[in-house]
């Protein structure tokens, strides 16, 4: 099992203010083709951001980018990814690596073989019934349009009755502990379970 902690705010937040000037230079770069609305999301949102105690990943900070224009998914990638590279060079992150249904930025210390932190960047887009779609990785090198699980529609209100509950420092501990006994989960897929678990108890 693995040992996870939580990173304070006063560590996070300064990168996440460097972060928003990305974002804030990545609507003026696209603006031609589209505009978009971004947010923090999951661990940010819920300051649940966590790191393995002395390990070399680091912790990460995730953000959605709505996008206000209907675009082909293959002309979505490219858009973003062409302007997160030009971006990029003025900041201390590395070039965007492009994973299943995100953009990575990731701060490397090198020396020591370790990434520091890192921003997931997921594109998103609003289908006419209100549902969410995210860009990913197709076959062949092209890419596609998929719908999210509904599962993610809960947190925010699960959330909300757990803190009027006066709970919330109790969720945080279980939280913490499922991260460190399902480290290979991901932390998004983690949440959502931890939430379910804990909710369920509480009726």
């Amino acid at each position: 099992m693995k040992n996870y902690e939580y990173v304070s705010k006063k560590e996070w937040k300064p990168i996440k203010k460097d972060v928003m000037e990305i974002l804030y230079e990545l609507q003026d770069e696209v603006r031609k083709e589209t505009t978009f609305q971004f947010s923090f999301v999951g661990s940010v949102k819920y300051n649940l951001i966590t790191r393995e105690v002395n390990g070399n990943k680091g912790f990460d900070l995730d953000v959605q980018c709505l996008i206000n224009k209907e675009l082909d998914a293959d002309d979505a990638f490219n858009l973003f990814k062409n302007a997160l590279d030009k971006i990029i060079e003025d900041y201390s992150f590395d070039y965007a690596q492009n994973y299943e249904n995100v953009f990575v930025l990731k701060v490397k210390d090198n020396e020591n073989s370790k990434i520091v932190y890192s921003c997931d960047i997921a594109i998103m887009k609003k289908c006419d019934d209100g549902r969410k779609q995210i860009l990913r990785k197709s076959d062949n090198n092209h890419h596609e349009w998929k719908f999210q699980s509904s599962d993610y529609e809960q947190v925010d209100s699960q959330t909300k009755t757990i803190k009027n509950n006066g709970l919330w420092g109790e969720f945080r501990k279980k939280y913490l502990d499922e991260k460190c006994k399902q480290s290979e989960k991901a932390s998004r897929t983690l949440l959502v379970e931890t939430l379910n678990d804990f909710c369920q108890n509480l009726e």
